[in-house]
């Protein structure tokens, strides 16, 4: 890295979650900063407390971290699991009321930057320290600490409202053995962010519930973006091997997606039924919850699958069923960037400014009648619904999108605005990130 010492660096942040939406995220978050012409700098931390050096997912984060395709790379983790300590540990927790969200928070307070780390962070010129989930925060301000003496920024992407996922699914405090009252999660939520110079959210739902708890934080809303794909849906000479498709991971929310698709929707299908395609890890997921339904429907699960643009670009149409589920869905960013007719719910649309659903020409559909009846009118007459995809992803999901909010949050934090010409010089660069 010594001879980048001069070009202008950022340290990124973030959990070992890539090919996931997260992941998307930081993908696109590295891919921008270089095409700008920055040194990134990716440093990944665990987010359990048995996520020592020798745990598995570094092995599984190793392989996929060229998908980041950061200047460098390092993961920041433990020698040993993080333990509690003991009796008085707990009682003294307790007293403090730290909460679970607090003691996922503080783990990354207690990895090790290696010396190497530490070396390279000094001699670059690191302009900012962008951390994704609050969960990385703690390493942020440690990394904040290493380079203090050029008074770096601090910027958070927040990935949903942690506090309400940890409420959602009745995380226990390790410390009283109950799970948390929602107040006191959002209460430690909104105090951890208040020292960030700048937040930036994914969703616009998760804009408005932060800005009316920090209104002296600046924020903004920065959806997921894709790489325009558009001409590949539009390209009439690719097979299309299959009616509809549905790719998910083996989330919750994409679980009962399915379980919807297939129970409500499904039957609704006029005869000759559609073809349908599953793809994704979804499959396992749905065979633990609803062995019934899996067996019944086995035939349309393809499980885990290489290129999800492919998969993508096979299907006549592309299904978004979801019903449940926080922050943007990551399948309409994808669905929309490959120029394919979309049917989606509410759901579907979550996180996103209405007023451009509205423009675009999309509709959501909340009952399974309508649901299919959409679905398959998109099969017949596809054209309209694809001009509507791809107005909806050059208006919020384009890498132009991105670029443009991102260089605006840069300008921002620049306060003596001594690289704003660089910024705007470089802005229609930034559309298309190189290799």
């Amino acid at each position: 890295m010594s001879s980048d010492v001069q070009r202008p660096a950022v340290v990124i942040t973030g959990l070992p979650w890539l090919r996931t939406g997260s992941g998307k995220v930081m993908e696109e978050q590295v891919a921008f900063f270089k095409s700008i012409g920055w040194i990134v700098f990716f440093v990944a931390c665990p987010y359990a407390a048995k996520q020592t050096l020798s745990d598995p997912v570094w092995d599984q984060f190793k392989q996929q971290s060229a998908d980041l395709n950061a200047d460098a790379i390092a993961i920041a983790s433990f020698e040993r699991p993080v333990r509690r300590r003991g009796l008085f540990g707990n009682l003294a927790a307790r007293w403090k009321k730290l909460n679970a969200l607090n003691w996922r928070m503080s783990l990354s307070e207690k990895v090790v930057l290696t010396d190497e780390l530490r070396e390279d962070l000094r001699a670059a010129d690191v302009r900012l320290i962008l951390a994704n989930h609050i969960y990385t925060l703690e390493l942020a301000k440690r990394i904040k600490d290493e380079v203090a003496k050029r008074n770096v920024p601090l910027c958070v992407v927040t990935h949903d409202v942690q506090s309400h996922i940890l409420s959602d699914n009745s995380v226990v405090n390790p410390f009283t053995k109950r799970a948390d009252r929602l107040e006191d999660l959002e209460d430690t939520e909104v105090r951890a962010l208040s020292v960030a110079q700048y937040l930036i959210h994914v969703s616009h739902d998760d804009l408005g519930f932060f800005q009316r708890r920090l209104p002296a934080v600046r924020q903004i809303a920065i959806v997921p973006c894709a790489p325009d794909q558009t001409d590949l849906g539009i390209d009439r000479s690719r097979e299309k091997r299959v009616d509809f498709l549905f790719v998910g991971s083996n989330h919750i929310a994409n679980s009962e997606a399915v379980e919807w698709l297939l129970e409500e929707v499904y039957p609704n299908f006029n005869e000759p039924k559609p073809s349908l395609r599953i793809a994704g890890k979804v499959d396992r997921l749905v065979e633990a919850k609803r062995p019934d339904l899996f067996n019944r429907y086995r035939r349309f699960f393809a499980g885990e699958v290489g290129g999800v643009i492919d998969e993508y670009l096979s299907a006549r149409c592309i299904l978004v069923p979801m019903i449940s589920g926080r922050g943007v869905s990551i399948k309409t960013v994808e669905a929309t960037s490959v120029g394919l007719p979309m049917v989606g719910t509410a759901a579907a649309f979550r996180g996103l400014p209405n007023e451009a659903v509205r423009n675009s020409g999309l509709s959501a559909y909340s009952s399974a009648g309508e649901f299919a009846r959409a679905a398959q009118e998109a099969l017949e007459n596809p054209e309209p619904l694809r001009e509507a995809s791809i107005r909806l992803y050059r208006a919020l999901f384009s890498r132009d999108a991105f670029a443009n909010s991102m260089i605006g949050v840069l300008n921002d934090l620049d306060l003596d605005g001594s690289m704003r010409i660089e910024f705007e010089a470089k802005r229609m660069s930034a559309a298309t990130p190189p290799a």
